[in-house]
């Protein structure tokens, strides 16, 4: 039996340990009715014992920490919780039985203990309860739980599929506005130059009338000198 119990692994090594919890009753059995080789039976069920010892308290700490594994429901735990108690009072039994050197009759252990009757992969309903699933049932709902995580995994991938879709499409439109701003700010430039070049020309223009005015006053206010100097002498 595997030392590490896994939550997948826990149905078969519960299953285990009913095996050996069947083969240690067993051995009791066997030992009540051949009295004579009692000390090398009681040797051989102590280590059976010990080992269902360890499997048990493997199987406890598994269930203390299954409450973090998300696979498993409330009723899956409290059903495990179930089977191993279950299985303590069992190992309790077995201890007594392994301590009772009186011989019993052929098949009277088996009436008279409840415990002598097979263990069975009980529902969360406890021991004893008429509802009984076995391992594949268990399996189903494992393969079940499995299906419906997929499923939301599923739908949550098609969420990123389709914001990834949409990011596509805002980065596609953020780069076409792009595109326009730069054919905006060409088209900027390029009339800014215009107005400049057309401002300079302007300023050329009103330089050289300015001229052309000055020159023409200047001759006329040197034409009425002359005439104002002239004429007396006429």
């Amino acid at each position: 039996m595997s030392s590490y119990f896994s939550p997948d692994s826990w149905t078969a090594d519960y299953e285990s340990l009913v095996d050996l919890e069947s083969q240690i009753r067993t051995q009791i059995q066997s030992r009540d009715r051949h009295p004579l080789h009692t000390g090398k039976s009681d040797s051989s069920i102590e280590a059976m014992l010990q080992e269902f010892n360890s499997g048990l308290n493997e199987l406890k700490r598994s269930v203390k920490k299954a409450s973090s594994f998300a696979g498993l429901t409330e009723q899956e735990l409290q059903r495990r919780r179930s089977l191993v108690d279950e299985l303590s009072e069992r190992y309790s039994q077995l201890h007594r039985d392994l301590d009772n050197r009186e011989k019993s009759p052929l098949g009277s252990s088996r009436s008279s203990n409840p415990f002598d009757q097979p263990l069975s992969y009980g529902s969360a309903h406890g021991p004893g309860s008429a509802h009984r699933i076995n391992a594949d049932e268990i399996r189903q709902q494992q393969q079940a739980m499995i299906a419906e995580q997929d499923r939301g995994l599923d739908a949550i991938s098609d969420t990123l599929r389709r914001q990834q879709k949409i990011g596509l499409a805002i980065q596609g439109e953020v780069d076409e506005h792009n595109v326009i701003i730069d054919d905006i700010r060409g088209a900027t430039s390029k009339a800014t130059d215009k107005v400049q070049r057309q401002t300079r020309r302007v300023e050329e223009v009103r330089r050289k009338e300015s001229c052309k005015c000055t020159c023409l006053l200047w001759s006329i206010i040197v034409v009425l000198a002359l005439i104002i100097v002239i004429i007396p002498f006429v």
